[in-house]
This record gives C-alpha cells, structure tokens and sequence, in this order.
C-alpha cells in the first residue's frame, strides 16, 4: 500500500495498480485495495473498470461506505435509477443518511446533471473506455436532449441490438427523429420486462392512436419502475383518450404527488446546512405517501437530527422502521 501510495503521489497509476494487483486477497487491507484501484480508474474516466473494483471491495467488506458512495457517482452520471436505489438502500442499513444523500436518493429519475456536463464526462469515459455500455447509452440520451441526433447515432452505433438496454436506446433515438418504422422494427420482437422498451410501447401506441394498448405499457413501465413521470403522464393520458376519465385523474394525482416532491427538492436552499427541521419533515411525509418508504426514513432521520426532540419526527422513525419498510416493499414486489 505504501508503495502504491508513493506512485499515485508521483503520477505513475499504472505503476500503483500493478502493485495494488499483488495484494493477496486474504489481506485485511484487500477491500481497501479494491476501493483505491476504483478511485484511480475513476480519476481517468474508466467508470467500468471503477464500478467493477468498487463492487469487489463491498463483496470484500459490505460495510465500506465510501464503496457505495462512488457507485452511486458512476450512477447517478448514468441514469441508473435502479442501481442508484438499490446502493442506496444498502449504504442507508449501515448507518443514517445525510440531507444531501437523502436529496438524492429522492429525486425520481436519480441524480440529475445538465446534459452539457453528462455529455462533458460521458463523452470522457468512452473515449477511455468505448466498450462501456452504459455510458456510452446514457451519453447519446444526453445528447437527444441537446437535439444532436447524428452525434447520439454515432455513439449507439456499435451497440448489439441483442441488448434490451441496447435496443431502448436505439429506440429512443428513432422516437425523437420521428422514425415510426425503425422504432416499430425494434419494439417487434424487444422482451417485455424492460421499463424502456415498455414505455416506447406506450408512446408508440399512443401516435398510432391505439390507447387501449398504450395503457398496458405503460401499467407494465410502471410495474418495473414505480412513480416513473413519465410512464404516470404517458397512463393519465391514455386512459383520458380511453374514455376513463376516473382512472386518468386518479394517475393525475399519484403524478401531482411525485411533482410536489420533486418541487420540493428544488426548493432546498443547502442541504446538510438547512436547520429548519419542519422542511425535512415534510419532505418525509410526502415521500411516505407515494410510498418512498426508506427516502422518507431518511428524512425523518435529518429532521431528527436537527432536533432530537421532535415529537412528530420520532413517531414517523417509528411508524416507517426498517422492518416495517422492508415488509412494504416486499409486498409491493410481490404485487407486481
């Protein structure tokens, strides 16, 4: 380790990884040794290769928290809002949240960067790594919010369409160029349990004026991806042009719920800085109601730690505990 040290300090990282290599696995410094060969992958945009040495360190030492923390970096620049959720619910077990975890573990669709600076990094890893799949996915989604189609087909272009991450990508960007024909050919035959191909099913249902379908996607997206705006407003809608127009508006209020939250978030002066208990209350409160169990857990944790005696911030401790989280879900999985 202290040779390795002394090669990070003279630049030489190839050097330091060759000899953070020769560690033996058995060595109690080993999960430390997985973190830093992540860390210096990480510096030179390899996310890959830096996911893959930070999942070895937690399977070495599940309770190494900055293993978790840089997972959720690699993911949030991603998109990755499952794998986000999922770190996240694991770094939470081994010990409270700060506020500006919780802020981002409740953002629906996960951290959420301009894409000027996702397309900045992205375009970084996969030029230092062009067979990072998803990178290379989440930069050409940065890019169709910028408008620059040709760029997001070059970047997709050497993706196996096998692939239903893959395929959903490539859909996307025939949806925005308005290629019904080339998104028809890759939903033909794309598998069912995937929430991006479901909700391309949805939009593409919709223009073909079909919303008796386009309300089965979208109930399949939001099966895989609870509370996904998109998947509510593309529902509300096809349950509106359905004629169930109380259906519809009762999708209207799940999304009204999910934009409050997000407008909440917004609103956050600071996060760790902001003393004002009550704000992390509410946003507990909301978060429990559209069934964010452990994000609001989280927030009660804050506006506790804000103010140890707040009455109503221990009861909301109490009434959403581990256990009783962890059962919720379970039951939601269940009936989905």
């Amino acid at each position: 380790m202290l040779f390795a040290q002394v090669a990070i300090a003279r630049e030489r990282t190839d050097d330091a990884l060759a000899i953070l290599a020769k560690l033996p696995e058995a060595s109690p410094l080993r999960p430390q040794t997985e973190l830093l060969a992540g860390q210096l992958e990480l510096r030179r945009d390899r996310m890959r290769i830096a996911e893959d040495f930070f999942l070895k360190a937690i399977e070495l030492d599940p309770t190494l928290t900055q293993a978790y923390r840089e997972l959720i970096y690699i993911y949030g620049f991603r998109s990755q809002s499952d794998e986000i959720d999922k770190t996240f619910r694991r770094l939470s077990q081994l010990g409270p949240l700060s506020a500006n975890e919780a802020f981002i573990w409740s953002f629906i669709r996960g951290v959420q960067w301009t894409p000027e600076e996702i397309v900045e990094t992205l375009s970084r890893a996969v030029e230092a790594d062009p067979e990072d799949l998803r990178s290379r996915i989440a930069l050409a989604d940065a890019l169709l919010e910028l408008t620059r189609f040709e760029d997001a087909a070059t970047v997709l272009a050497p993706l196996d369409r096998s692939d239903p991450d893959a395929r959903a990508a490539l859909g996307r960007l025939a949806l925005e160029r308005g290629d019904v024909p080339a998104l028809q050919k890759l939903l033909a035959d794309a598998p069912e349990n995937h929430a991006g191909i479901a909700l391309l099913r949805g939009k593409l249902q919709l223009q073909l004026r079909d919303p008796k379908s386009a309300v089965k996607s979208y109930r399949s997206a939001l099966d895989l991806r609870p509370n996904d705006r998109e998947a509510l407003s593309g529902l509300a809608q096809a349950l509106n042009q359905s004629g169930r127009q109380e259906e519809a508006s009762e999708v209207v209020e799940q999304l009204n719920q999910v934009n409050e939250l997000n407008n909440l978030l917004s609103q956050l002066p600071s996060f760790d800085g902001n003393p004002n208990a009550e704000r992390y209350l509410e946003l507990g409160r909301i978060c429990e109601s559209i069934g964010f169990l452990p994000q609001a857990r989280a927030w009660y944790q804050n506006a506790i730690r804000t103010d140890p005696f707040h009455k109503e911030a221990q009861q909301a401790i109490a009434r959403t505990g581990e256990g009783q989280s962890e059962a919720r879900d379970e039951d939601r999985e269940t009936e989905n």
